[in-house]
């Protein structure tokens, strides 16, 4: 277990509750957060973060699996890694979407109320890319996951650097085919997510787990790495969300950061392990929760009382503590069962 990566996982998945309690509290409840607004447009970091740990984690557990002398068939191979993959992604997600189910029905326009398109259900359980936003909103991220795991898997025959070539020229060049013809993008939901830059996390991701594993001089790599990691939050800070391609805004610091943090694993440089193994564990259940806890705290409180301070604080501490809460039961109670 890597334990910097563990805390950067809570971390990642943290940043993003935070930036939900503010958008929901100004544009649904009235909250008087706007001073915080500007906060979120880089408090969303958090998703950029996940994807490059994904791509981190899977060449990683990759290269600690032992070889054996037979080989199985690539089809085994592949229906393996992929079982194990949707049991982890699944489960938990589904139970969500399942206790939403009937508020869908019930109260539709409570459910994605400001998207321009339906929600599929169908689409949203199988996580498949649409128009419409997902049952659970945040759930688009877990489109792109998904996506890379079929691409992961499809290569898991090869050797670990004839693989990350592969997936690099494959998703690289979907990526520049997105750049060259921006108009592929708008065919349909599938071919917008295939030629997304987003997908360049992945890849980088993979790419420092190959590196971590051959690096030696750690502390050479930390004295370089550190000066660019600040240079890149500078240059994250000249821009808000939106302004320009997200790949570009985020990708370096949320790059950086995990590459510090494994050079700084590396080195032995760690602490709160216990926590960061926690917050590691609960930071998917954090992720899928949060939403549906921010949504029902807030209409439970705008029901009870007047905007106000008294609202404000009760609404951003029982929002994040209760996500926190019902992360922790998810895991536990459910997710590690």
């Amino acid at each position: 277990m890597i334990y910097n990566i563990q805390g950067l996982r809570f971390l990642a998945s943290f940043s993003i509750v935070i930036a939900h309690v503010i958008l929901f509290g100004n544009d649904k409840y009235g909250l008087g957060l706007s001073g915080l607004d500007g906060l979120t447009d880089y408090l969303m970091i958090g998703v950029d973060m996940f994807f490059v740990i994904s791509g981190f984690i899977m060449v990683y557990v990759k290269q600690l699996e032992r070889p054996t002398d037979k080989k199985p068939h690539y089809l085994k191979i592949a229906g393996r890694f992929l079982y194990k993959r949707a049991t982890r992604i699944y489960p938990v997600y589904w139970l969500l979407c399942a206790a939403l189910l009937p508020i869908f029905f019930m109260y539709p326009h409570w459910i994605n109320s400001c998207a321009e398109n339906p929600t599929s259900l169908l689409h949203s359980f199988l996580l498949l890319p649409d128009a419409g936003i997902p049952l659970i909103m945040v759930a688009w991220t877990l489109e792109f996951e998904m996506f890379f795991y079929l691409v992961f898997a499809l290569t898991l025959w090869f050797g670990t650097l004839t693989q990350l070539f592969m997936i690099t020229v494959l998703l690289g060049g979907f990526v520049v085919a997105g750049i060259i013809w921006p108009d592929i993008q708008h065919v349909n939901a599938y071919v917008h997510l295939m030629t997304s830059s987003l997908l360049c996390y992945f890849i980088a991701g993979m790419w420092l787990a190959y590196f971590y594993s051959c690096i030696k001089n750690v502390r050479v790599y930390l004295v370089l790495s550190l000066p660019a990691l600040i240079g890149a939050l500078v240059w994250m800070f000249q821009y808000r969300l939106g302004e320009i391609d997200r790949f570009i805004h985020f990708g370096p610091v949320a790059v950086l950061s995990v590459a510090v943090l494994l050079l700084c694993e590396k080195a032995g440089w760690t602490a709160f392990k216990l926590f960061q193994k926690w917050g590691g564990n609960i930071s998917y259940s954090l992720y899928l929760v949060h939403v549906l806890v921010i949504s029902a705290w807030g209409r439970i409180l705008s029901a009870f009382l007047d905007n106000g301070l008294v609202l404000s604080t009760l609404f951003v501490t029982g929002s994040v503590a209760g996500s926190i809460i019902a992360a922790t039961i998810l895991y536990y109670g459910f997710e590690k069962t």
